[in-house]
Formats: structure tokens, C-alpha cells, sequence
């Protein structure tokens, strides 16, 4: 491991001196891509984590996690000043008549929008843990979202699912209420082991409040190996996953028993939060108040198999939580709603 860590110093080293002699804000966006980039050289380094023995993986991560903070601080910090300075030249430059109403341009572009950010951010994260992405379909049988995730007909888990039906047949089509069919769909029709795959796309269920919408993005990955897949391994990916996701390594979370049909055993993953009475907004604390779910995962029931025709030597585990769910807790937004609204002002200020 200590060669890797070498590297991560030596690459840090180069970066400083890089942002330290940048002049505009265009060169530190170059600097961001090849430093922080899906090709980028930390994380690069990032993936070499399954090259560190297991006992070694936690300092390791603790350090990618540590330079990619300080990369994205001191880019930050020279984005902020390199503004500042061309906006001062820009005002030396230029004669405006500020009695002259305010006019958006008809070039404007605009920013990316957080759900596209966040679904970027884990779908990087996926690749660099070594997990390949899969598209699935927003319209699914029944088979697909129920049947085969050891929910029959009748089955009472259904409930918890308000499904909406595009039509009502023998064969009853419906808007996918999870991403978990892409799993079924990869078992059943590749049945290609080993496998580690990932996917992230649009789900929907009839329900509309603070913390839920009718459409939303999920995100889900499993590993499936006909080597034994213990809780153990599957509790350290996931605090590898939100590690790399938040930048820390040190998130207040707590693994509870749970239930999902298509998992045995099956947890929840809570993050403790502080609520702003002022705002209302929504951050992570250790000292938080609140518990929010943020995932749910477990252990790939031995049915799912069965369903897919797989070999029942087989095990794996899966995990999956909606994007938005991730983004409201990373940049303390209080209201899901928020990303649909198309408020102008919240998407500039994001």
C-alpha cells in the first residue's frame, strides 16, 4: 500500500503547484477533469483500493478521501478568486446604464442541474469501485418488477409499492417502481458470473410529499459471486460507497434490520442529521437529532435465484436508494419537490 500512498503524495504535490500558477477560471476546470475526472489522476488511485489488502483498505481510503477534499477546497478557492478578479476587469472594461432594466441573454446556458450532478458523481463512483453500468426499461411486466423479486401475486409487499399500471392484462405492464428489475433482467436473460453491475435511471410510485415525488431516480448495484458474500463485505462497500460519495470517512451511519422480499438478511442504512429550525434545511452531524434513510440493502435471496435460473451455489448482495435522497443530504436541501420545480432562482443558486 505504501507505493500507493506515494503516489497520492506525489500527484497532490504536482496539483498544488498547477492550481497555485492557474490565471483563469477555464485552466482550473481543466485541472479539476484531469485530477478529479472519471480518467482523473486520483481517481485513478481510487480504484486501486482492491489492490490493498483488507486490513490496510480504511487508511487508504482515508487518504484518497482527504486529497480528493483538499483538491476540490483549493479549486474551489482559486474558482472564487479568479472571479472575482476577471469580474473586476470586466467592470473596468465595460460601461453599463444600471437605470437600464435587467435582461437575461438569449445564449444563456444555464448550470447543470444537481439530479444530473449526483447521478454523474455515483455513476463514477460505481466505475471506480469496478462496477459496470446497465440501462434498464421504464416500462416492466409484472414478472420483472414483482414475480421474480419473490413477491407473487397476493404477496402482501406489494402493498408497499403504489404502482402505477399502463395497462391491466395477463401479462400487466407498469412503471417500474424500482431499478431492481435491471438486476432481474441481467440475471435472467446474461446469467453471466461473476458479475458486478450498477444501474441509475427513473422510478415511479404514486405518492407526493417533502421527501417524495411520483418520479425519482434510484441508483442499484449488485455483486453476485459464487464465492461466499458475507454482511461483512457487503457493510464495508457501503461505507466505501458514501465515504467516496460525501468526501468523509467519518459519517454518523447505523446499519437496522429490515424487510425486503428479494434480500435475506435485509438492513436499512440511516444517516444522523441536524435539522435547521431557521431554514429547515437538512445536513449530516454526529450529533444530529434525526436519522434518515438513506439505502437499503442486503444479502440476495435465494427465490431471486431460483426466479433467474441461476446456479443456487450462487450469493451476492445488492443495495439501491434514490439519487435525490443522496443530493438533499450533500448539499442540505429540505424539500424534494425543490428539484422539480423549476424555480429559476433555486437552479441559478445551485
Amino acid at each position: 500500500m505504501q507505493e500507493f500512498l506515494e503516489l497520492l503524495s506525489k500527484t497532490l504535490s504536482s496539483f498544488r503547484e498547477e492550481i497555485k500558477n492557474v490565471t483563469t477560471t477555464e485552466n482550473v476546470e481543466d485541472i479539476r477533469v484531469r485530477y478529479l475526472g472519471r480518467s482523473g489522476a486520483i481517481s485513478s488511485i481510487a480504484s486501486l483500493i482492491t489492490k490493498v489488502p483488507n486490513q490496510d483498505r480504511k487508511q487508504f481510503g482515508q487518504a484518497v478521501n482527504t486529497a480528493i477534499k483538499e483538491v476540490n477546497e483549493a479549486i474551489s478557492e482559486q474558482k472564487n478568486h479568479l472571479r472575482a478578479s476577471e469580474m473586476n476587469m470586466r467592470m473596468k472594461k465595460e460601461k453599463v446604464d444600471i437605470t437600464l432594466p435587467g435582461r437575461l441573454s438569449s445564449n444563456h446556458i444555464g448550470n447543470e442541474h444537481i439530479v444530473s450532478s449526483t447521478i454523474r458523481d455515483v455513476t463514477e463512483i460505481f466505475k471506480v469501485l469496478g462496477y459496470g453500468m446497465l440501462e434498464g426499461t421504464e416500462i416492466e411486466n409484472d414478472w420483472y418488477n414483482f414475480t421474480a423479486l419473490n413477491m407473487p401475486e397476493g404477496h402482501p409487499a406489494r402493498n408497499m409499492h403504489d404502482t402505477f399500471y399502463v395497462s391491466h392484462s395477463t401479462n400487466e405492464l407498469l412503471l417500474r417502481t424500482h431499478t431492481t428489475t435491471t438486476q432481474i433482467r441481467y440475471l435472467s436473460d446474461k446469467k453471466s458470473l461473476p458479475c458486478k453491475k450498477a444501474s441509475i435511471g427513473k422510478v415511479y410510485r404514486s405518492d407526493y410529499d417533502a421527501t417524495h415525488t411520483p418520479m425519482f431516480h434510484q441508483y442499484e448495484c449488485f455483486n453476485v459471486q459464487y464465492e461466499a458474500v458475507s454482511v461483512v463485505k457487503m457493510i464495508q462497500f457501503v461505507k466505501v460507497f458514501l465515504s467516496i460519495f460525501f468526501q468523509t470517512h467519518d459519517l454518523p451511519l447505523r446499519f437496522r434490520s429490515s424487510y425486503f422480499p428479494f434480500t435475506e438478511p435485509s438492513f436499512e442504512v440511516d444517516l444522523r442529521c441536524f435539522v435547521e429550525q431557521d431554514s429547515g434545511s437538512i445536513r449530516y452531524h454526529k450529533e444530529g437529532d434525526k436519522w434518515i434513510e438513506l439505502l437499503g440493502c442486503g444479502l440476495i435471496h435465494k427465490n431471486v435465484f431460483s426466479a433467474c435460473e441461476i446456479d443456487r451455489r450462487a450469493t451476492g448482495f445488492a443495495l439501491g436508494g434514490g439519487i435525490e435522497r443522496l443530493a438533499m443530504l450533500k448539499y442540505q436541501i429540505c424539500d424534494i419537490r425543490q428539484f422539480f420545480n423549476s424555480d429559476y432562482r433555486w437552479l441559478m443558486h445551485m
